[in-house]
């Protein structure tokens, strides 16, 4: 099957439902921003591609054997079997049909095939009706969602509002088929415990992982700001520094960090020894402190996708946020490489 790129970009905010988030005094700043996700990986190639697999559980088909099933599998199923509902925008308030889809993909749905009887040598012209093939046509899930700051917490969230399965449409063209949101709908925005049996499937997202993935600090579709939060980053360094309640971990998310390491983190400064391969002379140079340093422009953002076979429904929860920093490798050709500073696990 051939997958699309990641990709991460905003949209325009017609698009939404309004969410309750936005009513929240402590929620300052909020900004709608959409993405595209390719969720199924060998699992060697999972990590470069900021997908980790938790948990998939093999399903019973015949007789002994079993199958691994994948996300796509495990949704379209339950839409068949009408436990999952489907919508035709991302507000997801107007339900759509299976005709409505079948449009979408090829147009009127409707084919006309000549068929010839070698007995009575006659000719008859059939209507067949289009399927939808989603093994050849699918290509991947669009989100989208709400990035908010919470001031009172000093902590980044995010709700997926709607998301939907992208395919290939051959109504403008057969030879250069166009990638269409074939339906939308809601996941629910709570975590739950992946040891439990109803779980049958489950992933780890990373953004960012590709250059595709970026989650920008300065996003275009902002959607709420509160005078004074205008870079709420500067807010959250302030907490970093500062608020003894907030909890952050190290850039590998494995051990806490102390007040002390925090405050050394802010002043500490790197020295970095360059070479130039036209004058083949080698210069230090003098790094600033990275968590206040203006190369630190978009969020990981880490979540978890869970499958609940019982339920047919997918629940997705942000488990952490880091702060990226950019480094160019080579600002000629534009090349550069980024890595999380720090990790702060939400809150459960």
């Amino acid at each position: 099957m051939k997958w699309i790129k990641f990709l991460a970009f905003f949209t325009p905010l017609h698009v939404f439902a309004q969410s309750a988030i936005l009513e929240n005094p402590d929620i300052v700043w909020a900004a709608y921003i959409t993405q595209d996700w390719e969720m199924e990986h060998p699992l060697e190639k999972e990590w470069d591609a900021g997908v980790i697999t938790i948990k998939n559980m093999p399903k019973h088909s015949a007789g002994l054997q079993y199958s691994t099933p994948i996300f796509t599998e495990l949704l379209f199923e339950a839409i068949e079997s009408h436990k999952l509902e489907v919508f035709d925008e991302p507000d997801c308030k107007t339900p759509i049909t299976m005709d409505s889809m079948v449009s979408k993909m090829y147009g009127s749905g409707e084919n006309w095939v000549v068929t010839f009887d070698p007995v009575t040598y006659e000719e008859q012209i059939v209507i067949c009706k289009s399927e939808i093939f989603f093994d050849r046509d699918f290509t991947g899930w669009r989100t989208h969602s709400i990035l908010y700051y919470n001031s009172k917490l000093a902590a980044w969230g995010v709700e997926v509002m709607a998301m939907a399965p992208l395919m290939k449409s051959y109504v403008k063209s057969y030879e250069n088929p166009e990638i269409i949101p074939l339906f939308w709908f809601k996941p629910i925005n709570r975590p739950r415990n992946i040891g439990n049996k109803e779980i049958t499937w489950a992933k780890k997202t990373f953004s960012g992982a590709t250059e595709q993935t970026t989650i920008f600090l300065a996003p275009d579709s902002l959607v709420k700001v509160t005078p004074g939060f205008e870079h709420p980053y500067q807010h959250y360094v302030e907490a970093f520094a500062n608020k003894r309640r907030s909890v952050f971990y190290d850039s590998r998310m494995e051990h806490k960090l102390s007040m002390a390491d925090r405050k050394n983190m802010l002043v500490n400064r790197d020295s970095l020894l360059e070479f130039d391969p036209e004058t083949y002379e080698t210069y230090t140079v003098i790094i600033p402190p990275k968590v206040k340093s203006e190369n630190v422009t978009q969020l990981r953002l880490v979540q978890i996708w869970a499958w609940d076979a019982e339920k047919s429904r997918l629940y997705i929860w942000l488990d952490a946020v880091a702060p990226l920093y950019i480094r160019d490798l080579n600002i000629k050709i534009g090349r550069s490489w980024s890595f999380p500073l720090f990790y702060q696990k939400v809150r459960r």
